[in-house]
């Protein structure tokens, strides 16, 4: 419905036959609408990489969660004391070095 009111009052409005040649309310209007298109454009392609991001960091954490189920239940062990930290990927942000500091101690 909206784009049929588009369509049948913007020539009228924006590009009344008394503005030509120039026709300057158009051209404004225009440029703020392909500007608010670039907008749109841009935040729907963020959204959907972010969108990829998270199902594939779910689909990894689903991943490892299935190996050590399955490596569990197959032994029928548990793996005893802490697991290893995972390395830092550029996803996490750059590593903190004064989380290692009370290794450095002593």
């Amino acid at each position: 419905m909206w784009n049929n009111v588009i369509n049948a009052w913007w020539p009228l409005v924006l590009y009344p036959a008394t503005d030509a040649p120039r026709f300057h309310k158009g051209m404004i209007a225009m440029i703020c609408v392909s500007v608010a298109t670039l907008g749109c454009t841009w935040l729907v392609w963020y959204l959907e990489r972010r969108e990829h991001r998270m199902k594939a960091r779910t689909k990894a954490m689903e991943g490892l969660h299935d190996t050590h189920a399955k490596s569990e239940s197959e032994t029928g062990t548990r793996t005893k004391g802490p697991t290893a930290p995972t390395p830092n990927t550029e996803e996490d942000g750059p590593k903190d070095p004064r989380k290692d500091e009370f290794l450095l101690d002593g």
